[in-house]
Formats: structure tokens, C-alpha cells, sequence
């Protein structure tokens, strides 16, 4: 929709964008996003998650990315198969959120994974030399056991992005979440679409049909302003 003139739209249209598979940086999904949110043709976006989350750097420029296209023209959220941990993050930027009753979505949360190889390396007779400045650079390490002092560091790392996560789902979803209900909310947990509807983590259940009729009640009639892919 963005290439050569002669896929051009002139006239006025509702955004459909799909979102699927790891989200990591990408500059040219910015570059696109950036164009709608200026394009004064789209009248609306609609944003298709299918996504199980991706990095924390990743997640968060979808998220300011799709922000700045809510600042200008209404912004729905679709969640499908899947819409989890990052991809949920990214979601936040929303006016309204839907998903299926089946939908697997929420784990609000930072996940690190190390492997640990020395115990391998000593049965088949491997011996990792590693030579660096000071105790923590370069760890944790596959090469080495980690010490109590890099699992505090690398620990602290991951509350902070945490933390980060927790300010944007309650800022995203502000007073239809209830305070009593954090504990769950924000354990990590994966919620069904039933199960984020109940705890105020999306608006409501429905699909492409509902989202129309929402569309409508927002004097955008579908029949007259097609929703076109970017």
C-alpha cells in the first residue's frame, strides 16, 4: 500500500495490519506504522495479534509505534490464537481490546534462559578457559557456573523490565483492572480469552463482526470505507 504509485490508496480506508510470529525490531514495521498513523486516508486501524511476545526492546517500539497511531485515529486490537507477554505489551496501545473465548493471551512478565554446559564439558573431558576484566562481564555464561552475585545482577535486570511491563499494562488498562486482582494479573500466569475478560485484561469477546459494529457506532461504516491489509 506503500510502494510504487500505483498501489496508492486515495480514498479513505480502515488500516487492517497483521501482527504475527516473534516480535523483535524491525525497522521497516516502523517505517509502515509510521505512515499510517500519517496518512489522514485511514480512518481507523485494526491490529490482528497472533504472536507468542518477542524481545523487550522489540515489544516496546511496536508499542510506541502503534501509540502514536491512538494519538490520531481510533486504534482496536484483535487478539487471535495467540497475543502473550510482548505482544500483549504491544496491545496496551489500543483503544479496545478483543479476543476469542479460546485465546491464549497475558504472562505479563520478562523471561532470561542460560544453558549451562560445564557439567557436559567435564564428562567428555572439556576445559573452558575465560579471561575478562571484572566478575560480571559476560555473564551469565554457558561456559561457566553462575555465582550468587550474577544471579542478583542478571535478577535485578529482569525486575526492572518487569516492572516496565507492569506500568504499561496498568496505564494501558488503567481502571478496568481491580487492584485486588494484581497478584494474578501479574504472576506470569496465561489467561483464555474467558479469563482476560473477567480480569479486565481485554474489553470483550468477539471478532472481526463485533469489531465492525464498533466501527459503526463509531460513524465508520465498513460498507463505505473498506478495511484494506497494509
Amino acid at each position: 500500500l506503500f510502494g510504487d504509485s500505483s498501489n496508492v490508496i486515495d480514498s479513505d480506508y480502515v488500516a487492517e495490519i497483521k501482527i504475527e510470529g516473534v516480535i523483535v525490531e524491525d525497522d521497516n514495521r516502523s517505517k509502515i506504522l509510521q505512515k499510517v498513523a500519517e496518512n489522514s486516508n485511514v480512518k481507523a486501524v485494526i491490529v490482528r495479534f497472533n504472536s507468542p511476545g518477542g524481545t523487550i526492546v522489540g515489544s516496546e517500539i511496536l508499542y510506541r509505534d502503534l501509540l502514536e497511531i491512538r494519538n490520531k485515529k481510533p486504534l482496536i486490537v484483535l487478539i487471535e490464537s495467540v497475543g502473550a507477554s510482548g505482544a500483549y505489551l504491544a496491545s496496551m496501545a489500543s483503544d479496545v481490546i478483543f479476543a476469542y473465548n479460546g485465546t491464549l493471551t497475558g504472562s505479563i512478565g520478562v523471561l532470561m534462559e542460560s544453558p549451562d554446559l560445564t557439567n557436559l564439558a567435564d564428562k567428555v573431558g572439556v576445559k573452558f578457559n575465560t579471561f575478562k576484566s571484572s566478575p560480571l562481564k559476560g555473564s551469565p555464561s554457558m561456559f561457566e557456573k553462575t555465582s550468587p552475585q550474577v544471579d542478583k545482577v542478571i535478577n535485578e535486570s529482569i525486575i526492572d523490565s518487569y516492572h516496565f511491563f507492569v506500568d504499561v499494562v496498568r496505564l494501558g488498562r488503567g481502571k478496568k483492572i481491580d487492584p485486588k486482582n494484581f497478584s494474578t494479573i501479574f504472576d506470569g500466569r496465561v489467561f483464555t480469552g474467558r479469563q482476560a475478560l473477567k480480569y479486565g485484561l481485554i474489553d470483550a469477546i468477539g471478532g472481526m463482526k463485533e469489531i465492525e459494529q464498533l466501527l459503526l457506532a463509531l460513524k465508520i461504516d465498513t460498507k463505505k470505507i473498506p478495511i484494506k491489509n497494509v
